[in-house]
C-alpha cells in the first residue's frame, strides 16, 4: 500500500534537516489517515518540540494514534491539535499518555468536542503532567461538569500557569467550583473564562477566591451574563482584599469604583493595572501602620 502523502512530505523534511524541531502542518486538511502516518514518524524525529495540527479533520482515531506515540517524541514540547473533530474518546486516549510525555510543556485542543467526558479525562491525568504549563481547552462544551472536574485537580498541577476554559457553556455552577480550587495551583498566572454563561454568583466567587491565588495575573471574565451591579461588587471585593498578583481583569475597575463613588486614589481613568497596583499599596500601608 501506498504511504500517506504526508507521511513522504515528513520524511523529505526530515531527510533535509534531521534535527527539525518545528513541524507545522496546520490546514493540509490529512484527516486520521494522515494524522496516523504523521504519528508512525515521530520516533524518527528526536529533536522535535512542536508539532502543529490545527484544522486537519482529526476525529478521535488521529488523536488515538497520535497519542500512541507521544513516548517515541521525547522533546516534543508542543501540541497543537485545535480545530479538529476530536471527541471524548480522543481526548481520553491522549489523557492517558500524557504520563509518557515528560516534556510536554503545552497542549491545545481548543475547537474540539470532547464534551465534559475529555475534560475529565485530561483533568485525572495532570498529576502525571509535571511539565505540564498551558492546556487550551476551549470551545469544546464541557460545561459545568467539566469545570468542576478540571478544578478538582488543578492542585494535582503544580506546573500549570495557563488554562484555557472559554465559550465552554459553563454556568455559576462551574465558575465556583474553579474558584474554590483557586488557592491550591501555585504557579497559575492566567486563567480565561470568558464567553461563558457566568453570571454573578459565579463571578463574584471568583473575585472573591482571588485573594489566595497567589501567582495568578490575568483573569478573562469578558462575554458573560455580568451586570454592572457585578462588576461594582467585584470591584469592592478587590478594595477589601487586593489579589496578590492580578495585573489584567476584564471588569472595568475604574468605572465600577466611581459608580460606587470611590474616587480616590482611584480615579482620573487608570487602568486596571495601575489600580490593582494602587489598592495593593494602600494594602502594604495599612499593614504597617
Amino acid at each position: 500500500m501506498a504511504a500517506h502523502p504526508v507521511a513522504e512530505d515528513v520524511r523529505r523534511r526530515l531527510q533535509e534537516d534531521p534535527g527539525i524541531q518545528t513541524l507545522d502542518l496546520s490546514s493540509e486538511r490529512i484527516g486520521d489517515a494522515g494524522a496516523e502516518a504523521v504519528a508512525r514518524e515521530l520516533r524518527h524525529a528526536p529533536s522535535l518540540q512542536t508539532l502543529k495540527l490545527t484544522w486537519n479533520n482529526i476525529g478521535d482515531a488521529g488523536a488515538e494514534a497520535l497519542a500512541r506515540e507521544l513516548r517515541h517524541a521525547p522533546s516534543l514540547q508542543t501540541l497543537y491539535l485545535d480545530s479538529n473533530n476530536i471527541g471524548a474518546a480522543g481526548a481520553e486516549a491522549l489523557a492517558r499518555e500524557l504520563r509518557h510525555a515528560p516534556s510536554l510543556q503545552t497542549l491545545n485542543l481548543c475547537l474540539n468536542n470532547i464534551a465534559a467526558a475529555g475534560a475529565e479525562a485530561l483533568a485525572r491525568e495532570l498529576r502525571h503532567a509535571p511539565s505540564l504549563q498551558t492546556l487550551i481547552l476551549c470551545q469544546n462544551n464541557i460545561g459545568d461538569a467539566g469545570a468542576e472536574a478540571v478544578a478538582r485537580e488543578l492542585r494535582h498541577a503544580p506546573s500549570l500557569q495557563s488554562l484555557d476554559l472559554s465559550v465552554n457553556n459553563i454556568g455559576d455552577a462551574g465558575a465556583e467550583a474553579v474558584a474554590r480550587e483557586l488557592r491550591h495551583p501555585p504557579s497559575l498566572q492566567t486563567l480565561d473564562l470568558g464567553e461563558n454563561g457566568i453570571g454573578a454568583a459565579g463571578a463574584e466567587a471568583v473575585a472573591r477566591e482571588l485573594r489566595h491565588a497567589p501567582s495568578l495575573q490575568s483573569l478573562d471574565l469578558s462575554e458573560n451574563n455580568i451586570a454592572a451591579a457585578c462588576a461594582e461588587a467585584v470591584a469592592l471585593l478587590f478594595v477589601e482584599a487586593p489579589p496578590p498578583a492580578l495585573r489584567r481583569v476584564s471588569v472595568d475597575l475604574a468605572g465600577a469604583l466611581e459608580g460606587r463613588q470611590l474616587l480616590w486614589p482611584l480615579a482620573g481613568g487608570r487602568s486596571n493595572e495601575e489600580i490593582l497596583d494602587e489598592l495593593r499599596r494602600v494594602l502594604r500601608r495599612r499593614v504597617l501602620t
